[in-house]
């Protein structure tokens, strides 16, 4: 699984959510598309996974480490500096997907991006 969620992070970052399919996804990993699915219900779903588990990357150190800083500003600017290396990391590719994806009329992907960015 992480092999292919690694591989939708990519292409979903290069080409967009809607410009890539699981077919190329699949392709790409040398595998089926059923495959793809057995892990991953649709390419929605693999595309909610990848974006819980990014938000995840971004939040789970800072959390950490401000359990330890004293102060507010502190904690904020190391969460903002957090957040600014995973999105220089990756590229402004995957967070326009997030960005776009987020203003569809899919109530569950909007509630869960909700619910992760209040974390």
């Amino acid at each position: 699984m992480a092999e292919i969620l690694g591989t939708a992070r990519k292409m979903f970052a290069d080409n967009g959510y809607e410009d890539t399919t699981t077919l190329e996804i699949a392709r790409h990993l040398g595998i089926s598309e059923a495959t793809v699915f057995t892990y991953s219900g649709s390419k929605r779903e693999l595309c909610m996974q990848l974006i819980t588990d990014w938000y995840g990357e971004m939040s789970a150190e800072p959390e950490r480490e401000t359990l330890h800083v004293r102060g507010t500003h502190a904690g904020l600017s190391r969460i903002v500096r957090k957040h600014l290396n995973v999105f220089i990391r990756d590229g402004r590719g995957l967070c326009a997907s997030v960005l776009i994806e987020g203003r569809t009329p899919d109530t569950a992907f909007a509630g869960l991006l909700t619910q992760l960015q209040r974390r």
